[in-house]
């Protein structure tokens, strides 16, 4: 995980894994609710796919913005908030 300033009055957080990535038949909807990828179906891990539709809501809510960026390996998951 790391944090920068991004524009003027505003903060970018990445968070990233190394793991498999986000599967490209999903990548357009992973930030709705109950959204998985075949690997991760609920029966199998105990996920119920709610984990970046909370986290894209509590973005949200604080005026913010969320995104997959588009670099590898793995998942990196960016957000910014304005700086109170």
């Amino acid at each position: 995980m790391r944090a920068e300033p991004a524009s003027e009055g505003e903060v970018e957080v990445e968070v990233a894994d190394e793991g498999g990535g986000i599967d490209p038949l999903i990548r357009e909807r992973i930030f709705e609710p109950f959204i998985q990828g075949p690997s991760r179906v609920a029966g199998k891990t105990g996920s119920a796919g709610l984990g970046l539709a909370i986290a894209r809501a509590i973005v949200d809510a604080h005026g913010g913005r969320i995104w997959l960026a588009d670099t590898g390996p793995g998942t990196r998951v960016r957000f910014s908030l304005p700086v109170a």
